[in-house]
C-alpha cells in the first residue's frame, strides 16, 4: 500500500489514472486518492485532479449509461473528500473531520432533492420495480414500499460512509508515507468531546422520533460514537497486550450479530467521551505492573 500511495503521489497523472481505475472497476479507492492528494500536496491540487476524475462519469451520464442523480452521488462523493481532507489538514481533528462529513453529505442529498426530485423519483420507481422482480424470483412477499426520504437516506449513508472510509484510508497513506505508525496513534486516541457525544445522542432520539422513512439517517449521527469504541477497543488491545485475535473477533461479532455489538460500541464510545475511560484503563494497567 504504501507503494500505491508513494506511486498516486508522483504526479497529477498518476493521481488520476488510480483513481479512474478504481471508478472503473468499482474499487473504493477513488475518494482516497483526492483525499491524499488533498492532505499531502494541498488543496488546490486536490481540486484539479477532482475535476479531473469528475470528467469519467460526466461522460458516462453523457452516453446514457446512468441516472444523472446517480452521477451527481458518484462527484459528490470526490468533492466531499476536497473538503474534508481540508479540515482535517486544518484542525487535525477526526470528531470535527466526521462532523463536517456529516453535514457535507446531508447537504448534498438535500440539494439532491431539490434541484434534481424528477431523478430521485425515477431512482426510487426503479428500485422499488427491482424489489419485485428479486421477489418474484425467489417466490417471497415483500411488503416494503420504497420512498423519496427513503432513498435519500440511503444515498446520504453511502455518501457519508464511502467519505470516511476515504478520510480514513487517505490518512493511513499519508502515515506510511510521512509518519510510519502515526495513523495508529491518532486513531487510538481517538475520543469525542463529552457535549458533542451528548448532541449526537439527543440528534438521535430525534430522527428515531420521525417516521421509519428517515430512519437511515441515524447512521450517519450515531457512526462516530461508533468509531469512538471502536478507536477505544483498539486502544483497549493494545494498551493490554491482548493480541489481535480480540480485534478479528470484534469485527466478526460486528458483522454476524450486528445491532447488539454496534449499541455496545456505541455506549462505549460515549462513555468514554464522558468518563475518558482511557484515563481508567492507563491507571488499571499501571496497578497491574505494581502488583507484579
Amino acid at each position: 500500500m504504501r507503494a500505491l500511495a508513494k506511486f498516486i503521489l508522483r504526479g497529477r497523472i498518476q493521481a488520476i489514472a488510480v483513481a479512474a481505475l478504481g471508478l472503473i472497476t468499482l474499487l473504493p479507492v477513488s475518494s482516497a486518492v483526492v483525499g491524499l492528494v488533498s492532505l499531502a500536496k494541498g488543496v488546490k491540487e486536490g481540486i484539479l485532479v477532482f475535476l479531473w476524475i469528475s470528467l469519467l462519469p460526466l461522460l458516462t451520464q453523457q452516453m446514457g449509461a446512468d441516472n444523472p442523480l446517480l452521477v451527481a452521488v458518484t462527484i459528490a462523493s470526490l468533492g466531499i473528500m476536497v473538503f474534508a481532507a481540508a479540515i482535517h489538514g486544518l484542525l487535525a481533528s477526526w470528531q470535527w473531520s466526521l462532523v463536517a462529513i456529516m453535514v457535507f453529505a446531508a447537504l448534498c442529498v438535500m440539494a439532491f432533492s431539490l434541484l434534481m426530485g424528477s431523478y430521485v423519483d425515477a431512482l426510487v420507481t426503479a428500485l422499488q420495480a427491482m424489489l419485485l422482480e428479486i421477489a418474484q424470483q425467489q417466490d417471497v412477499e415483500i411488503s416494503m414500499t420504497l420512498s423519496a426520504p427513503l432513498v435519500l437516506g440511503v444515498l446520504a449513508t453511502v455518501l457519508f460512509f464511502g467519505s470516511v472510509m476515504g478520510l480514513i484510508l487517505a490518512r493511513w497513506w499519508q502515515a506510511l508515507l510521512y509518519n510510519p505508525g502515526g495513523f495508529q496513534k491518532e486513531f487510538h486516541s481517538f475520543a469525542l468531546d463529552a457535549k458533542l457525544a451528548v448532541l449526537l445522542i439527543l440528534i438521535t432520539v430525534f430522527v428515531l422520533s420521525l417516521p421509519t422513512d428517515y430512519l437511515l439517517w441515524v447512521y450517519l449521527v450515531v457512526f462516530p460514537l461508533l468509531l469512538a469504541g471502536i478507536a477505544l477497543a483498539h486502544h483497549a488491545v493494545k494498551q493490554l497486550n491482548l493480541g489481535d485475535q480480540w480485534l478479528a473477533f470484534l469485527y466478526v461479532a460486528l458483522i454476524m450479530i450486528g445491532k447488539p455489538v454496534t449499541l455496545i460500541l456505541v455506549g462505549l464510545g460515549l462513555a468514554d467521551s464522558i468518563f475518558y475511560l482511557r484515563s481508567k484503563l492507563a491507571e488499571y494497567k499501571k496497578i497491574g505492573r505494581a502488583h507484579v
